[in-house]
């Protein structure tokens, strides 16, 4: 941290506490400074800000419209699909692993007996996918629909 200018190291020797106050005010501000959205200036002056995110703002409608021009754009847009594998494909990667802990340490024979079942498509309803197989395909619908719905069958 800076040490500031006269005035603010005079301030701080007198009283520390208003010293601390007036620092944190000047980091603000510069923190503030760095961000074109957190400007007051003129051509900010018609944004109408809201503390809240993208879903509450759209109506369950608008929602569905936005979700179903998605699907249509990577059905019919090659960009958007490969778009959409990309993303999917970097999120997973290889596949996200595990292991098995019992009392803070890992259970081997747990983990292998899991890893081995989950390694064949035994783990997917339809028997298409292994595990890695179904977190790509989770991954793609995040991306592609915002969000996926995952459902444990007993078999």
């Amino acid at each position: 941290m800076s040490k500031g200018n006269w005035l603010d190291r005079a301030i701080s020797a007198v009283s520390p506490q208003r010293g601390l106050i007036r620092a944190k005010a000047r980091a603000l501000l510069s923190a503030r400074a760095s961000y074109d959205g957190a400007t007051q200036g003129r051509r900010a002056a018609s944004w109408q800000r809201r503390g809240t995110d993208a879903n509450a703002e759209l109506s369950p409608a608008a929602q569905q419209a936005l979700r179903a021009v998605s699907h249509e754009m990577v059905r019919n847009n090659a960009y958007a699909a490969r778009g959409v594998q990309a993303l999917a494909e970097n999120i997973v990667g290889a596949g996200i692993t595990f292991h098995i802990m019992r009392a803070g340490k890992i259970d081997k024979v747990l983990t292998d007996l899991a890893r081995a079942h989950f390694d064949t498509t035994a783990c997917d309803a339809e028997g298409r996918h292994n595990l890695y197989g179904l977190q790509l395909l989770a991954a793609r619908a995040c991306v592609a629909s915002g969000g996926a719905l995952l459902r444990r069958r007993w078999r």
